[in-house]
This record gives structure tokens, sequence and C-alpha cells, in this order.
């Protein structure tokens, strides 16, 4: 589950936090952050995660403000959610 990431909107940086499901296997976490047109901005390459809650920080210094789209894939399945850099 990749919930809403705060604070949003966010000056420079947002936390991004997902939980994997109680009672299920560790699963390979990939998150990817891309721009309003599709391109790829940061990865962060979990790696396997245990069940549970977890959480990375985002640093967008240097980005421009508006839209970003934060993708989740974990364990075969995949959730997006929008995120807005406002200065």
């Amino acid at each position: 589950v990749l919930r809403p990431n705060h604070p949003n909107p966010f000056l420079h940086s947002t936390t991004i936090s997902y939980a994997l499901a109680p009672g299920t296997e560790p699963a390979v976490v990939q998150i990817d952050i891309y721009d309003p047109f599709g391109r790829l901005v940061r990865r962060f390459e979990e790696g396997v995660r245990s069940p549970g809650d977890h959480s990375v920080t985002w640093d967008a210094t240097g980005l421009p403000e508006g839209v970003y789209y934060c993708h989740l894939v974990a364990d075969g399945r995949a959730q997006v959610r929008a995120m807005i850099m406002a200065r």
C-alpha cells in the first residue's frame, strides 16, 4: 500500500510511506519518481523489504515546482500517487 506523501504539497522534501501486508513474504520494492512528462527523476533502489511500514525521504531541491508522480512496485503490484511541489 502506497500512502499519501507528507507533507503534500511540499517545498523541498517529502516523505513517501508504504506498507507491505503483515503475514506476507518479504518483497522486492522499487520506488520511482516521474515528472509530468513521464521522465524518471529519481529511483529509490529499496531492495527486499519485510512486511510492515517503511518510508523514504525525497529531496527535490533544484527541481522545478509542479506535479510529480510516485510509482511503487512491490511483489509484482504497482501503485501511483501524485505529489505537488510548490514554492
